[in-house]
């Protein structure tokens, strides 16, 4: 026999996750809270575009400590990757782009490289190595792709979580010019990046639990190896 305290506990509880829960009838209109512009502060952007910048600025001043710096920076945002893979439209048949994604690795063994494996380099390389977090933690996935030429790379149904602050980054191999699209499950225009580079980057907080419309559009004459992040 249900006691009486229990049967009222049941009844709490089913209010509650009836009061969390977004009707179906609230799921139409655009799915994005308002004020829900980018935020600066957010891992993927905090950590991974200045990480890339970095990158950038170590490159063209043949600077080894930028690199260690900008490899300490992706440490910082442990990914994991995960199996995603998009329908490809236009472009270049069979375009292959052969860039190396960035990764901790391969900036502190580029930085070691530049040094020409200087003590001191190698030292505070092998530092960020040893001051990574330990074994597999949650974070951001990520999946690596080829967008060829004039091409056009569509994820559907890329879920994010209502009132939690949702992230899409791409990083491309610095060949052509990528703009990104976030669009929610009614076809209405969430977020955009078309600035002319191949980092791009959206943030927004859905009103509710719902699939979303990733595009990754390809505006050079090159093909363009990226990573997608999604947090």
């Amino acid at each position: 026999m249900i006691t009486r305290p229990v049967r009222i506990a049941v009844l709490l509880a089913g209010s509650l996750l009836a009061g969390l829960a977004v009707p179906a009838s609230s799921q139409e209109g655009v799915n994005r809270a308002d004020g829900s512009a980018k935020k600066d502060g957010e891992a993927i952007a905090k950590y991974l575009q200045m990480s890339r910048e970095l990158v950038d600025f170590g490159r063209a001043n043949r600077s080894p400590a930028a690199l260690v710096v900008a490899a300490q920076l992706r440490a910082q945002a442990p990914l994991h990757p995960i199996e995603r893979q998009p329908k490809t439209e236009g472009g270049a048949t069979g375009a292959t782009d052969d860039s190396a994604i960035l990764t901790v690795a391969s900036i502190l063994a580029e930085a070691k490289a530049m040094s020409r494996n200087d003590p001191t380099i190698a030292a505070l390389a092998d530092d960020v190595v040893a001051t990574q977090p330990k074994g597999r933690l949650a974070g951001p996935g990520y999946n690596v792709n080829v967008v060829p030429a004039r091409g056009t790379d569509t994820y559907s149904n890329v879920g994010f979580a209502g009132g939690r602050y949702a992230e899409v980054y791409a990083e491309g191999s610095g060949r052509t010019d990528l703009d990104l699209f976030v669009y929610d499950q009614n076809g209405n225009l969430i977020c955009s990046d078309t600035d002319a580079s191949d980092v791009v980057y959206c943030g927004w907080t859905p009103r509710w639990n719902g699939s979303f419309t990733v595009k990754v559009i390809n505006r050079g004459q090159h093909a363009n190896k990226y990573a997608l992040i999604t947090n």
